[in-house]
């Protein structure tokens, strides 16, 4: 799993962690799924998202914390 920390314009932090990639056992299809999970954020999220293959799924996820870092104006604070 790997995460991040973001300074929200209220003072708060919000911190986002994405899970390893795994086979999406549930689906007929050989997709993968990683989840993003966030703490700090209203509301907060913990949403799979699938891909592929493993790299894709990795790939979409990063994509979707930027659109909501940038949507909720979020600037990167720590590792």
């Amino acid at each position: 799993m790997i995460s991040r920390t973001y300074a929200a314009s209220d003072g708060g932090t919000v911190r986002f962690s994405l899970s390893a990639p795994i086979p999406a056992s549930h689906l007929p299809t050989s997709e993968w799924q990683v989840t993003i999970t966030s703490h700090g954020l209203r509301p907060e999220i913990h949403q799979p998202i699938y891909g592929v293959d493993g790299m894709q799924a990795m790939e979409l996820a990063i994509a979707m914390v930027r659109t909501i870092e940038q949507s909720n104006g979020l600037e990167l604070t720590g590792p």
